[in-house]
């Protein structure tokens, strides 16, 4: 009787570890729930992997990805040690030691960080099969360069990113990219293994890494954001601050000192403490890790422990708006970015602008045009060249100075002109200041022969006698952008920003504005791999709106008979 019962224990503890094994299988995330993996702390003690505040952050997207069957594409940004390569490589461990016939690649930027990477997968195998054995597949291989199961026929290949060819060696259904801002070849690297990962549900690639200037990664991540807006790529980007993290928090030892503390705060520290909400004893932290690991530098700490996004990347330009000019205007309550009403296309129909939704317009509404209102519409046409700036408008409330809409996508110029006329007609028949430089020549005659009655225009002098100075000036459509006129539109943009005239609406314009500067080139631009024809659209907008009357008698049924009655017209 008693050997009957403990095969029936036996039995049951068989059925037990069987089930366990199935819903490893189905789901490797069990191996970190169930505390079945393990690390090595910093005071060198092994316990299990239980994922802090930050790491679930990530984990909740996996899941979230998983549940909604898409690929699971995320790059993220992070500040020092959060602990996410440790998450990450327990992921790539779990689904590959748990499943069949599933290739992981784990990079690394140099050889003691993919050495680092092997010993934490290492340490995952070590543990499961020291105790938990059944969950454990069987080693056929395993160095520093390796670790494959016999049983699963799966592998875990570690590299460097001075390799730009790993990603060719096989199909892989899983990757760990980790600190890849570093990668000496990112792009290039990036472009041999998304080549090789199926885009199917419950492959993974990671990217991880703090910031390392503005570089290759850097724009690949600014591009990634302008997709992700307009729901154009799989990859979910994810910025992690420092100061969700609880170890970066520094306690006071005695009340006096906090007292002392608060009293010698600097305007800089106060300014960060209330943007950020952060606590004294963060700040505290703060200026600890400043002094003692960054030199005393600000600019380092903030790449290596960001706040934000824009923190990590340091401009190398210098920079046109000072933080004083867009951090007041982003803190006050009328000009608060946010999400537009709306989002579609404004388009011609039976001689009516109508504005038409659609979840992949390319125009955001804030404001629909009022009766009675004047409109200003400042327009940059795209360049025409492959990942050159695409076209944008930006359209300014003048009774207001409210920025009321943006149309910004690749849209080639003379359809761009086809867009401004209906956007025109839309808002009033508002005045539409299109500069003509390049190729928006092609959008200002498209605007013409399409008869739109307020065109800006701007002088153009002709030398017809170079011998005896004789000049004819004359008024052509549109606005020609010169090294003299540009630093005026600047300072109009500047004044209008600093004064709180304009009122912004749109997050991507106000990215663009905290990058504008003078480049290495001495030329103005977007830097830190933003492009910059969401400033242009509105410095032409705002500097034309300042030259207006607050008051015209026009009507827009008079433009209305104006359009209908001639086919070229200045303003």
């Amino acid at each position: 009787m008693e050997n009957y019962l403990n095969r029936g224990v036996v039995l049951d503890q068989e059925r037990i570890l069987g089930e366990e094994k199935r819903v490893c299988n189905l789901d490797p995330t069990t191996l970190i729930r169930l505390k079945y993996l393990y690390i090595r702390t910093k005071k060198k003690e092994l316990i299990p992997l239980v994922p802090n505040a930050v790491q679930q952050t990530v984990l909740a997207k996996v899941r979230e990805l998983r549940l909604k069957k898409k690929p699971i594409r995320i790059a993220i940004l992070k500040f020092r040690q959060p602990g996410i390569s440790t998450l990450i490589e327990a992921l790539m461990y779990g689904f590959t030691s748990q499943r069949d016939n599933t290739n992981t690649l784990i990079l690394a930027d140099d050889e003691e960080g993919a050495n680092y990477l092997f010993r934490m997968s290492k340490l995952y195998d070590d543990m499961l099969r020291l105790k938990e054995p059944h969950l454990a597949p069987t080693i056929k291989y395993s160095n520093e360069k390796k670790l494959e199961f016999e049983d699963k026929k799966s592998l875990i290949i570690i590299d460097t990113g001075a390799n730009k060819d790993a990603g060719r060696l096989y199909t892989f259904h899983n990757a760990h990219l980790s600190e890849c801002s570093r990668y000496p070849y990112f792009q290039e690297t990036m472009t041999s293994l998304l080549q090789g990962v199926p885009d199917e549900p419950e492959t993974m690639v990671f990217l991880e890494t703090t910031a390392n200037g503005e570089n290759e990664f850097c724009d690949w991540w600014r591009e990634k954001e302008e997709e992700q807006e307009k729901g154009q790529t799989d990859w979910q980007l994810i910025f992690l601050s420092w100061k969700f993290h609880p170890e970066y928090s520094r306690e006071f030892i005695t009340t006096s000192e906090r007292e002392y503390f608060i009293k010698e705060m600097t305007d800089e520290e106060k300014k960060v403490m209330a943007r950020h909400e952060l606590t004294l004893e963060q700040m505290n932290w703060r200026r600890y890790i400043i002094k003692d690991k960054c030199f005393g530098k600000l600019r380092i700490f903030n790449q290596e422990y960001p706040l934000t996004a824009d923190e990590a990347f340091q401009t190398t330009g210098k920079r046109i708006f000072s933080d004083d000019i867009t951090e007041t205007h982003d803190m006050v309550k009328p000009g608060k970015l946010g999400e537009p009403l709306h989002v579609g296309n404004v388009v011609m129909a039976d001689n009516r602008a109508l504005f038409i939704p659609m979840s992949n317009g390319y125009f955001k509404l804030y404001k629909p045009p009022l009766k009675g209102h004047r409109y200003v519409i400042g327009s940059d046409s795209s360049d025409g060249l492959p990942g050159g700036d695409p076209a944008c408008a930006q359209v300014l409330d003048r009774s207001t100075w409210e920025q009321v809409g943006v149309l910004h996508g690749a849209v080639p110029p003379d359809i761009f002109g086809d867009n401004l006329f209906a956007l025109g007609s839309f808002y009033n028949w508002a005045l539409i200041i299109p500069e003509v430089n390049n190729q928006g020549l092609v959008t200002v005659l498209r605007l013409r022969d399409s008869g739109y009655p307020r065109i800006t225009t701007y002088e153009r002098t002709l030398v017809l006698d170079a011998g005896s100075g004789k000049v004819e000036t004359t008024d052509e459509l549109g606005w020609r952008t010169t090294d003299k006129n540009k630093p005026l539109i600047i300072n109009d943009l500047q004044q209008a920003l600093r004064e709180m005239l304009v009122i912004l609406h749109d997050q991507m314009t106000m990215k663009e504005i905290k990058h504008y500067s003078v480049l290495k080139d001495g030329k103005f631009g977007g830097a830190g791999g933003h492009h910059d024809d969401r400033v242009m659209a509105l410095m032409l907008a705002v500097h034309q709106a300042k030259k207006l009357p607050d008051f015209s008698g026009e009507t827009a049924s008079d433009l209305e008979y104006q359009y209908r009655s001639t086919r070229r017209t200045g303003y």
